[in-house]
């Protein structure tokens, strides 16, 4: 059978357990906080583009209006791809007219 020990340490050895310990502590803080960090930034990088589609929806400007008419030289903008994106003077060119623009 063993024999029981008094289980307390030197002082040398408290303090060399004391500083490992230490070390260990930080060394889980320092990694927890890197993770911690890595998944915010992540996190954050996936809501970016969601809060500019809402904050273009607030505008109350209509998608089809953030694109120019097709037509060259023309800058007007727009009437969304039931028109095939000409403007209102140009989407009432022939058909052919429209196609032959779209296709270059």
């Amino acid at each position: 059978m063993a024999r029981r020990r008094n289980a307390q340490l030197s002082p040398e050895l408290a303090g060399l357990a004391g500083a490992f310990a230490e070390a260990v502590a930080q060394l889980v803080e320092r990694t927890i906080a890197e993770r911690v960090g890595a998944n915010v930034a992540a996190l954050a990088k996936a809501i970016r583009p969601a809060a500019r589609g809402a904050a273009r929806a607030r505008s109350h400007r209509p998608a089809h209006t953030l694109r120019d008419c097709p037509f060259p030289g023309c800058t007007e903008q727009s009437k969304g791809p039931r028109f095939s994106w000409f403007c209102a003077i140009h989407r009432k060119l022939p058909e052919a007219e429209r196609e032959r623009i779209l296709n270059r």
